[in-house]
């Protein structure tokens, strides 16, 4: 029987190698193995390209996005500062006509009425507008009132008191105020504004009856506080004395107790 060779281990000392198989560089993560340094290393990259590419890339897009929108505030403030800018509602009054036909012109913008009436205010100068987006209708100036006992428009005879003027207020639902200036004088100003609706109230002779002026304060497709503007109104030049209540009997069915019936 042959003997099998054998390498004697006795009296010899084991040595290790301790190195890394990469070498080490901070902010590495040293493993045991090639994979796991590769792997590690890989990672570290992407994270760096996204902070080197990425971010700054979303930072651009943010600043695209919020720098015009301030810019466009800033604009849209500069454009509104004043009379003559442009906006979602803009402001006429103080301006000439010719102002505001320019005005018209450069923001595109359009009048849907204008109504011209005697004011203190000069010839040609807006004193009032209708509210916010209620369409631009204009109160402009033909000058003062020249003759306080001139026939109105629609009327059959001169009023029984001397004629004044008022700025006129345009309302909401289409009707104005006020009716009357100096106490109980009619108020020219809405006299012409309401005389367009064509009420037969307003071109009842004065020696109208009571009956006569109830038949005829009712106008088809007119709203009632309308209708009670143009009625007051002629009652007023008129000096009927006709009861307020009459009115908003025939237009609300409101109850209403003639003392003096007409018969």
């Amino acid at each position: 029987m042959s003997k099998r060779s054998s390498t004697s281990l006795v009296g010899t000392t084991p040595t290790y190698d301790l190195t890394p198989a990469v070498p080490y560089r901070p902010g590495t993560l040293v493993t045991g193995s090639v994979w796991g340094q590769s792997k590690d290393s890989e990672i570290f990259r992407t994270l760096r390209t996204v902070r080197r590419i990425v971010l700054p890339l979303v930072i651009s897009l943010a600043l695209l996005l919020v720098i015009p929108v301030g810019v466009v505030a800033a604009a849209n403030k500069a454009l509104n500062k004043g009379s003559g800018g442009c906006g979602a509602t803009p402001t006429f009054v103080g301006m000439t006509m010719e102002q505001a036909d320019q005005l018209v012109g450069r923001c595109h913008y359009s009048f849907e009425e204008i109504y011209r009436v005697p004011d203190s205010a000069p010839s040609g100068k807006i004193v009032s507008q209708s509210p916010p987006f209620t369409g631009n209708r204009l109160v402009v100036s033909t000058g003062p009132l020249k003759h306080p006992w001139a026939i109105l428009s629609g009327a059959k005879n001169p009023q029984v008191r001397a004629e004044c003027t008022a700025t006129l207020q345009l309302d909401q639902d289409g009707n104005a105020g006020p009716l009357s200036c100096r106490g109980d004088h009619v108020n020219v100003e809405a006299w012409v504004y309401f005389a367009r609706n064509h009420f037969a109230v307003m071109s009842l002779p004065r020696e109208s009856s009571e009956r006569q002026v109830a038949q005829s304060i009712k106008t088809p497709f007119v709203t009632a506080p309308i209708n009670d503007s143009g009625f007051q109104l002629a009652n007023a030049y008129n000096n009927w004395g006709v009861p307020e209540g009459l009115a908003a009997h025939i237009l609300v069915s409101t109850p209403f107790n003639d003392p003096c019936p007409d018969t």
